[in-house]
């Protein structure tokens, strides 16, 4: 295996660490050991995964695949934990997702409304300048339709909103 294709030793060392006592120290070639391991547990894993997929027809390793695995593997000691990290995972992406629906969903409820509010702003605009229009056109119309022989001033229509 290339070591830029390896896992990061200080993620070991951090989780030597992390999981020891404060009184106990870890050699150079216990964590060099420990490195070594975790590279060769993740490599029959994903080698027994991808046999999974290749039997089955499928292109993705899902996380039931590393549930048969561990299985075939005979690594049952490690089936409740992975199952529960996988519940937990499985739970926090619908959660994730029902807050990004939720918050799209405000987001878009917002839109709505800012949408109106201009529309209903550019209706009373519109009809502010109409009637400025029609007030401004009225009285230069008037005298010409009166002079008109024949003609009546037509009856002034009323809009509806």
């Amino acid at each position: 295996m290339d070591k830029d294709s390896s896992l990061p030793k200080t993620t070991i060392n951090s989780l030597i660490k992390e999981l020891s006592p404060t009184h106990i120290r870890c050699s150079n070639e216990a964590r060099d050991l420990f490195h070594t391991s975790a590279i060769e547990f993740i490599k029959m894993i994903t080698q027994e995964c991808s046999d999974i997929c290749e039997e089955s027809h499928k292109a993705t390793i899902t996380p039931d695949h590393v549930i048969l695995a561990l299985q075939k593997l005979e690594l049952d000691e490690y089936l409740e934990q992975v199952t529960d990290v996988y519940d937990e995972q499985k739970t926090n992406a619908h959660a994730k997702a029902n807050k990004r629906s939720s918050k799209r969903k405000l987001e878009s409820e917002i839109a709505t409304e800012e949408a109106a509010a201009q529309q209903r702003k550019l209706f009373d605009t519109a009809r502010t300048e109409y009637e400025l229009a029609r007030e401004q056109l009225s009285p230069a119309l008037t005298p010409t339709l009166a002079s008109s022989s024949s003609f009546a001033a037509p009856p002034q229509q009323v809009l509806e909103e």
